[in-house]
């Protein structure tokens, strides 16, 4: 027969290994709660933090879009018609400014110096010799094209919303031709108008895939 201190142990035994096991699962319970509720925080932390630095990046190229804007319609009333001038002006806006893809201004026709003629098919114009620097960072280093599509209703908002409207516009995302590829990009445009009289858009584009690139970097 087994003794009755035997019995006794074992008894203790059985009890004590399930006092453990119930305190260990509470443990556990515990500590994987505060884990998930740790990991939540920051996640959120991150999150937030990386929605605030998107906030203000394109609010930063908002403002610049307006920048290069005033700084056109001041030069051009202040009678300055060198496109030397303005084609310096959008380059080194884009120059200071890294997170942008490209700066630009595009003018209506002999908007800027009545010479549209004289420039036609040359770095900062098409066939038409209208002023239209597209300075841009598709090859990785800053380089000039002319606008595209500027003047067609299918690929010409970023160009013909801030005429049409008269006021900074947002365009949103939109395929466009840079450096040979197409990307996918969105634009802040704002109208260079002068005693009341709209005479061209200055504007940035910001490439949406390097942008959605760094937001899937996060962990």
């Amino acid at each position: 027969m087994v003794s009755l201190s035997l019995k006794a142990a074992v008894a203790g035994s059985v009890a004590l290994a399930a006092v453990f096991a119930g305190g260990t699962a509470f443990l556990t319970h515990r500590i994987n709660a505060a884990l998930q509720e740790q990991a939540a925080k920051i996640q959120s932390e991150t999150l937030a933090n990386e929605a605030r630095e998107v906030r203000a990046q394109l609010a930063g190229a908002a403002a610049t879009a307006e920048s290069l804007a005033v700084t056109a319609a001041t030069l051009w009333a202040s009678g300055v018609q060198d496109r030397a001038v303005y084609d310096a002006v959008v380059r080194d806006q884009l120059r200071a400014n890294p997170n942008l893809l490209a700066t630009w201004t595009g003018w209506e026709p002999d908007a800027l110096d009545r010479r549209d003629k004289d420039f036609a098919n040359t770095n900062s114009s098409d066939g038409t010799g209208r002023f239209l620097p597209y300075w841009n960072r598709g090859t990785g280093t800053i380089k000039r094209e002319a606008l595209t599509g500027y003047d067609t209703e299918a690929d010409g908002a970023y160009y013909l919303q801030p005429k049409r409207l008269n006021r900074p516009v947002a365009i949103e995302p939109y395929i466009y031709p840079v450096a040979g590829k197409k990307l996918t990009i969105m634009s802040f445009g704002a109208p260079i108008t002068v005693e009341g009289k709209f005479r061209g858009t200055a504007g940035i584009d910001l490439d949406l895939g390097s942008l959605n690139t760094a937001l899937n970097a996060i962990k």
